[in-house]
């Protein structure tokens, strides 16, 4: 019998897409819980919220959080290599494949 012990898990990256702050509140609600429930932790310096809106309005008055930590409302977040732009577009990422 083979007995493996691992003091450290590490988990993929995650994305997830709500349609309404109140979907996403319970899309971190339920990550929290399932955390929780396994005993996993979450680096919270990499969670990032972020807000598309094809108006150009900045949309922070919205509030997120992971259990009592206040989560950043980013603008723009690097995923996979391709920017993508609270504002729906993706002139940054083709700036950037023009530079490589």
């Amino acid at each position: 019998m083979l007995n493996i012990a691992f003091s450290h898990c590490l988990l993929y990256d995650s994305v997830s897409f709500a349609r309404s702050a109140q979907c996403l509140h319970r899309i971190l609600n339920k990550l929290e819980s399932f955390c929780e429930k396994v005993d996993l932790n979450v680096n919270l310096c990499k969670i990032k919220v972020m807000i598309f809106s094809n108006s150009g309005k900045s949309l922070n008055n919205y509030s997120f959080r992971y259990g009592m930590n206040k989560l950043e409302n980013a603008k723009s977040y690097k995923y996979l290599g391709l920017t993508l732009c609270s504002y729906g577009n993706f002139t940054l990422a083709r700036q950037e494949l023009k530079k490589g």
